[in-house]
């Protein structure tokens, strides 16, 4: 068996990419100018960290979540992260409340990052869509959440390979 649905953004992931991605480019434009004209420390440092930041959450940014025999696989930029089906405790949806952003994107290029709240606890998000959203958790506690198109599918389908 091999499903592969694609991670789509919802329409605030989208405004907030649009707007956010041309307003930090020309952040970045200024910064760079300045340093041209009078060197100053800050404005070096903010305008190396404001691409590598950008660049870090567009790779983190998860584009298809795969189910096959045993694996479930979390495409992303910067490569996947794979999940063993055996490792799966439990599947559940939806997120419900986000809560607290521990350290992430809250909407550019979707919601990834670790965050926190009462009814999962910590959790690795690599959301684009909170209508389409569920979360796992493996034997080690790790909880991850996750959206796609066909949430409902994935999620038989991976309850059927657990009971297996």
């Amino acid at each position: 068996m091999n499903l592969k649905q694609k991670v789509r953004w919802n329409s605030t992931v989208k405004v907030i990419t649009w707007i956010v991605v041309p307003l930090l480019m020309y952040a970045e434009y200024i910064l760079i100018n300045q340093l041209l004209h009078q060197f100053d420390i800050v404005s070096l440092l903010a305008s190396i960290g404001l691409p590598v930041i950008l660049l870090y959450f567009l790779l983190q940014m998860a584009t298809f979540v795969e189910l096959t025999e045993n694996q479930l696989i979390i495409h992303r930029l910067r490569g996947n992260l794979i999940i063993s089906i055996q490792s799966i405790k439990n599947i559940n949806f939806p997120v419900g409340q986000y809560g607290i952003r521990l350290f992430g994107s809250g909407g550019l290029f979707g919601y990834i990052g670790l965050f926190y709240n009462r009814q999962i606890g910590n959790f690795y998000s690599y959301i684009g869509n909170r209508s389409q959203s569920f979360w796992i958790e493996t034997e080690n506690g790790k909880k991850y959440a996750l959206s796609c198109e066909n949430r409902d599918l994935v999620i038989q389908a991976i309850q059927n390979q657990i009971t297996k």
